[in-house]
């Protein structure tokens, strides 16, 4: 049993690590994305502003947080759920493997993000998206998902785990 928990860690942290590193990945993207258009003023789309703040808000019942708060909470959102995503990909990668992994992984994603954002932090359907709004979405959960992918092989390489 010892020996199970320690697997269970070890993937545990595998997954983590995988979701901080994509986190950071899509972070860079968002980077690289605003330096080819400078045209853009403002978040290049809805995980980029402060929709995940606003429904970890709604789910927490905090409906009067400060601009500071807000920020804060934002930035906990971003940074946790990015990495704690990670673990949902190991079971696909063992699954299904590398690339229908990261392709599945991806959809789950953005349908998460198009139901999420929508129903509790109250942007427009996805079908009202601006188009460039849903491209940076799906190229930048593209990056964390390829990313995520290629950080379990490289924990794992060898396990026979991812």
């Amino acid at each position: 049993m010892a020996g199970m928990e320690w697997r269970y860690g070890t993937l545990l942290r595998d997954g983590l690590l995988a979701g901080l590193a994509a986190t950071t990945a899509m972070n860079l993207g968002y980077w690289a994305e605003r330096r080819v258009r400078r045209n853009v003023d403002g978040p290049l789309d809805y995980d980029d502003s402060n929709v995940p703040a606003l429904v970890a808000a709604k789910v927490l019942r905090q409906s009067d947080l400060s601009d500071d708060a807000s920020f804060r909470l934002g930035l906990a959102v971003h940074w946790g759920y990015g990495s704690l995503f990670g673990v949902t990909a190991i079971p696909l990668n063992r699954r299904f493997g590398p690339v229908p992994a990261t392709a599945i992984y991806w959809g789950g994603m953005m349908a998460f993000a198009c139901v999420m954002f929508p129903v509790l932090g109250g942007t427009p359907p996805p079908w009202r998206w601006r188009n460039d709004v849903i491209v940076t979405s799906a190229f930048q959960h593209l990056v964390y998902a390829a990313t995520t992918t290629a950080v379990l092989r490289a924990l794992t390489s060898g396990e026979g785990v991812a």
